[in-house]
């Protein structure tokens, strides 16, 4: 369940620090739910994440087990240089049910997972990677509802009182204001 109405929202925690953001994903022929009683084949698979990809490919796998039909040729840029390829139609449902209805994708070939999500996805929500205690969180929200900007968060924080720390008893709450008690907080 969604908090903000007219959004959607998934978050995915792993256990240290990654490199590779991947989530999983299921990609069908485009429809539209509400029209057509008879849904196209699901197939589920993985996904990578990848901020420098324009636009969002599928393997050969996805187009044959979906049992996908081009919708026409594109010219796309790749690592490997310009190559021409077919395009297709498609609804890509990420997790937690975030829906991506009737989104023109690419075939390509992707080393690691079927799907290559790419800004087209990406550019139109809210998308954060966080490696906190060094555990990643990554978190994305469709439609882009906030600013994140991190400077200004930074700027806008007071710096906290700093007090000798022989002056602070370790059961006093904690003068960072973090309402934590000293020993448990600034005093480890």
């Amino acid at each position: 369940m969604n908090a903000l109405p007219g959004t959607s929202s998934f978050t995915i925690k792993f256990n240290g620090r990654t490199n590779v953001l991947r989530t999983d994903t299921v990609v069908s022929q485009a429809f539209d739910p509400a029209l057509n009683t008879i849904h196209p084949k699901k197939c589920a698979c993985q996904a990578i994440w990848d901020t420098g990809a324009t636009s969002t490919c599928i393997s050969k796998r996805i187009v044959e087990e979906c049992s996908l039909q081009p919708i026409g040729m594109a010219q796309t840029h790749t690592a490997g240089g310009i190559i021409r390829t077919a395009a297709y139609l498609v609804n890509i449902v990420l997790p937690n049910k975030v829906s991506i209805p009737s989104l023109r994708v690419v075939e390509a070939d992707i080393h690691g997972a079927d799907v290559l999500i790419g800004m087209d996805i990406i550019g139109p929500g809210d998308f954060a990677i966080s490696c906190f205690e060094g555990k990643t969180v990554f978190t994305f929200r469709l439609p882009s509802i906030a600013c994140m900007d991190f400077v200004a968060e930074s700027n806008s924080l007071q710096t906290p009182i700093r007090h000798d720390k022989a002056m602070i008893s370790r059961n006093a709450l904690c003068p960072c204001g973090s309402g934590k008690k000293y020993k448990k907080c600034c005093g480890k």
